[in-house]
C-alpha cells in the first residue's frame, strides 16, 4: 500500500506542476483532500488481496501438535490471482509512469519556451498605502499602479521555477526507477515457478528489490538538501 500511495502521490505533484505552469490563474488543489484521495485510492487497490489469500493452520494439516496455533498465509491456487497482478500493474505503475512522463514533459518545454522570450521590465513598485488601506494620492494613476502591482504577483518566475522542476524531476526519477524492478519482479513470479533449487535466488532476489523500491526514502532528504543549496544561490 505504501508504494502505491507513493506512485499516486507522484502523478498529483505532476499534475499540480502541470496546473501551476501551463494554467498559473486556475486554482490549485487542496494539500489535504488530494492526500485523502490518494490513500483512500491505494486502500481500494489492496482490498482485492484478501481474496487470493488463505491461512493454512500448520497444527490441523500436520496432525502435530507442535504446531497448534501455528499458521501461515499461502497465495490461494484455487483463485487466479494473475488478471488481478497484471491489473496492478498496469493500473499503478504503467498508466502512472505515462501520466507522469507526459505532464512532466510539459512543464518542462513551456519552462523552456518561457525562458526564451524576452525578459520583461521589472514590475512598478507597489504603491504607497495611507492609513486607511488606500493608495496615496488616488486618482486613475494610483488604480492603474494597484493593478501593476497585483498582475505582478502573478507572473511565474521561469528561473525559480526551472530550478524547482529539476529537482521534482530528479525525486520522480528516483522512485519511478526504484520501484520499476519489484513491479517487473511481480510479473515474472507469474511466469516462473519456485522450487527448492531455486527457492534461494526468488529470496535473494525479492530481498534486493525491496530494499531497492524503498531507497528513494533515503535519496529524497539528499535531494532535497541540493534543491534548497541550489535555491539560496538563485538571484533574489
Amino acid at each position: 500500500m505504501p508504494l502505491h500511495v507513493t506512485t499516486l502521490t507522484l502523478v498529483m505533484i505532476a499534475v499540480d506542476r502541470h496546473r501551476k505552469i501551463l494554467h498559473p490563474m486556475r486554482k490549485r488543489f487542496s494539500g489535504g483532500v488530494c492526500s485523502f484521495f490518494v490513500w483512500l485510492a491505494a486502500l481500494l487497490v489492496v482490498m482485492p488481496y484478501p481474496i487470493y489469500t488463505t491461512y493454512l493452520d500448520l497444527g490441523s494439516l500436520l496432525k502435530n501438535d507442535r504446531f497448534d496455533g501455528v499458521g501461515i498465509c499461502a497465495v490461494n491456487l484455487a483463485q487466479d490471482m494473475q488478471e488481478y497482478t497484471r491489473g496492478l500493474f498496469i493500473a499503478m505503475y504503467v498508466v502512472p509512469v505515462a501520466i507522469i512522463t507526459f505532464l512532466h514533459i510539459n512543464v518542462s518545454r513551456e519552462l523552456k519556451s518561457q525562458a526564451e522570450i524576452r525578459p520583461l521590465p521589472p514590475p512598478p513598485p507597489p504603491p504607497a498605502i495611507n492609513g486607511h488601506g488606500g493608495c496615496v494620492g488616488g486618482g486613475v494613476q494610483c488604480r492603474e499602479c494597484c493593478s501593476a502591482a497585483a498582475n505582478a504577483g502573478l507572473e511565474i518566475d521561469v528561473t525559480t521555477e526551472q530550478q524547482t522542476q529539476k529537482y521534482v524531476l530528479m525525486t520522480t526519477a528516483a522512485n519511478v526507477l526504484c520501484l520499476c524492478p519489484l513491479a517487473l519482479l511481480r510479473m515474472v513470479q507469474l511466469l516462473l515457478m519456485e522450487t527448492y533449487d531455486n527457492a534461494a535466488m526468488f529470496d535473494l532476489t525479492f530481498l534486493v528489490v525491496v530494499w531497492l523500491a524503498f531507497l528513494p526514502t533515503c535519496l529524497a532528504p539528499l535531494i532535497f538538501a541540493l534543491w534548497t543549496s541550489a535555491a539560496s544561490r538563485l538571484p533574489v
